[in-house]
């Protein structure tokens, strides 16, 4: 006989198979097992979001070109800026070397310049190319500013050089007057500008000397453009070369001179060489009515 459907155990209210039969002791083992299990997979669990995540590369990739070329661009720059970086220092140190060498070779100058009349063989060449290289070095070492400062103590030297310094004596000395004269625009505009009679009397003391020396030769001598100077008398000793730069000197002082001043300077001549042919022939002036 069937027994009614209701009476049939349900699948779901059946036991575990598992469990059936076994002893409660080993239950309860597979129970703690299955805890530990658990709390193995927790601490796991755990233990990993406590790890850094491991995707970060995985982001960077695709951005290391872009990194590559930022470090080598920047390693460019690097090296561009202390290439230009030594340039600059290497620049200095040649100019402040450079400036070291102009300075002593500026002081240098100046003292052969200055020692031009104690010192027989500074010439007069030499003493013009000093000049010009001294006036060169001042753009050198001195800042635009500075420079007619500088200029203008060179001139002065000079200046002092000639009038305090020079003895016109010495043919060399007045050689160096008509140079600059002739070579130094500057040196004739300041004389013109403002008339310095120092030098005339200069020039009037030296034949004045030279007179002393050989009154004959000095108030016999005679002169003309053709010719040049022709001696009456034979000088005693070699004076036509010392006679002659000191006129050319006087001569160009002359002509920077006023009518009034011109016309004292030349009667001052023709008295100290007592040789009014020669003043007349010199100065197309009336040499008697300057001696009178």
């Amino acid at each position: 006989m069937t027994e009614p459907e209701n009476n049939r155990p349900s699948e779901n209210n059946t036991p575990p198979v598992d469990n059936i039969g076994e002893p409660l002791e080993t239950q309860l083992q597979k129970i703690n097992l299955e805890l530990a299990k658990g709390q193995l997979q927790k601490l796991n669990l755990e233990i990993t979001a406590l790890k850094p995540k491991r995707n970060g590369p995985a982001v960077i990739v695709p951005y290391i070109p872009t990194i590559m070329a930022l470090l080598s661009i920047a390693g460019f720059i690097w090296g561009v800026w202390l290439f230009l970086n030594q340039q600059e220092r290497d620049r200095k140190t040649r100019e402040e070397e450079r400036i070291s060498r102009d300075l002593t070779q500026y002081r240098n100058s100046y003292e052969q310049l200055l020692q031009f009349s104690s010192n027989p063989n500074i010439t007069v060449q030499r003493v013009l190319f000093l000049r010009d290289d001294i006036d060169h070095l001042i753009d050198s070492i001195y800042p635009a500013d500075k420079q007619p400062d500088a200029r203008a103590r060179l001139k002065a030297n000079i200046f002092s050089l000639i009038t305090k310094e020079c003895d016109f004596t010495q043919t060399r000395h007045v050689q160096l007057d008509i140079a600059a004269l002739e070579e130094w625009k500057d040196y004739e505009k300041d004389l013109k500008e403002t008339p310095n009679k120092t030098y005339i009397n200069k020039y009037i003391r030296a034949i004045q000397y030279l007179h002393t020396r050989d009154p004959k030769y000095i108030e016999s001598v005679t002169y003309t453009p053709e010719i040049g100077y022709r001696e009456v008398q034979a000088p005693k000793e070699l004076l036509s070369n010392s006679f002659g730069s000191l006129v050319e000197g006087f001569r160009l002082h002359l002509q920077l001179m006023g009518k009034k001043e011109r016309d004292e300077a030349i009667q001052e001549f023709a008295v100290v060489t007592n040789n009014p042919t020669l003043t007349a022939d010199l100065f197309s002036s009336d040499a008697g009515t300057l001696l009178e």
